[in-house]
């Protein structure tokens, strides 16, 4: 995933913090959670790739025959220095 920030001034106090979970309440996974992301040590003025290492156990889960299966994206930010922007979500091997 593609975490884009805005240009930040040089005395910013704290910029936030991303955390990523996933639900598949039929196959009993309930916000899992996937890891978390400090904003404050991106690069700022542009896009940064975020990965996560998801569990063997949630993979299977994501390869089962489950119809609402769902990532939540939680983000906190410091409401001074937004917006925090998302793009590009996707999975590599």
């Amino acid at each position: 995933m593609e975490v884009g920030l805005p240009d930040l001034p040089p005395d910013y106090y704290w910029l936030g913090q991303m955390n990523l979970f996933v639900e598949c309440p039929s196959a009993g996974l309930w916000q899992t959670f996937l890891g978390y992301q400090p904003l404050q040590i991106l690069f700022d003025g542009e896009y940064n790739r975020s990965e996560y290492t998801i569990p063997q156990h949630v993979q299977d889960v994501l390869n089962g025959d489950f119809d609402d299966c769902k990532f939540i994206i939680d983000v906190s930010s410091n409401s001074a220095y937004t917006p925090i922007l998302l793009d590009g979500g996707g999975f590599v091997p």
